[in-house]
């Protein structure tokens, strides 16, 4: 057998800190990524389990299990961190927006609302809703806003 697969058998921590400069190095290669630093962060854990002289099944299943934590909980959050907050570019904005009715809104007919300069039907989550009533859009329903009443303070 080679000598340098029976030296890093008697030796896994070098392996695990293999693992981790691998990860680590390619983490820092693909900045705002986080690809690989579960996996840097799971073999710091599996070089810990090393030094307590653990096995090398329950090493392997200490990176496995501290990786895939890492990649579920902390994920989500540091992605969120890393976007920022997402602000809608389209007709998207609008939603949750108020606006007064130009005209009445009835089961059969749409009412309309105007937006920056720009004219958009309206139907009503209601029944009814009068000419001149402040309205908040709750939804856009193909080229139609979907609005409630709002009453004014």
């Amino acid at each position: 057998m080679n000598p340098v697969f029976v030296w890093l058998a008697a030796n896994p921590l070098y392996i695990w800190l293999a693992i981790f400069v691998i990860a680590f190095v390619f983490e820092i290669a693909t900045p705002s990524a986080l690809v690989s630093f579960w996996f840097a962060v799971g073999a710091l854990a599996s070089m810990a389990a090393c030094a307590m002289k653990l096995t090398a099944p329950a090493q392997i299943a200490v990176f496995v299990i501290v990786s895939l934590v890492c990649l579920f909980a902390v994920r989500p959050v540091a992605a969120k961190m890393l976007r920022g907050e997402q602000i809608g570019t389209g007709a998207e904005r609008i939603i949750g927006k108020r606006f007064h009715l130009l005209s009445d809104v009835t089961d059969s007919v749409n009412g309309e609302i105007r937006v920056n300069d720009v004219l958009w039907k309206v139907k009503s989550a209601q029944s009814f809703i009068e000419k001149g009533t402040l309205v908040e859009v709750l939804a856009i329903d193909g080229a139609k806003l979907v609005v409630r009443p709002i009453k004014e303070n």
